[in-house]
């Protein structure tokens, strides 16, 4: 594949580009540990690259699919897909500084479903 590279301009931008994409990983793995009991934090990490691996798989599948409608297709999908994973983050932030959103209600219910899940990864531990 690098044998087709026209430029090292692209391959140094590739790497960048890499590099940014795994900048949130720490922040990630944090944010597991302190949600997963002092016993089961290196299970809770796996149990979470597990279920995001099998969640990302079915996605290169159809990005192959749409390649073989259009090579550029897979792009301009993904493009779509974050320009409306925005504008719902836009939205909800900017109705929740308008008051729109309970945080009270908001925070009970983030609480809520993180009890649920730390649950429901348990039984699975």
């Amino acid at each position: 594949m690098l044998a087709n590279i026209i430029s090292l301009f692209w391959v140094v931008l590739a790497f960048v580009v890499a590099g940014l994409w795994e900048i949130g990983k720490p922040t990630r793995k944090a944010l597991i540990v302190d949600l997963a009991r002092e016993t089961a934090r290196g299970r809770a990490v796996g149990m979470y690259y597990l279920v995001r691996g099998l969640v990302v798989l079915p996605t290169s599948l159809i990005g192959g699919w749409l390649w073989t409608i259009s090579p550029r297709l897979p792009f301009y999908i993904a493009f779509l897909a974050g320009v409306a994973g925005f504008l719902v983050y836009a939205v909800c932030k900017s109705e929740k500084s308008r008051g729109i959103v309970d945080s009270t209600r908001l925070t009970t219910s983030l609480k809520y479903h993180q009890a649920e899940l730390e649950k429901f990864f348990l039984t699975l531990l």
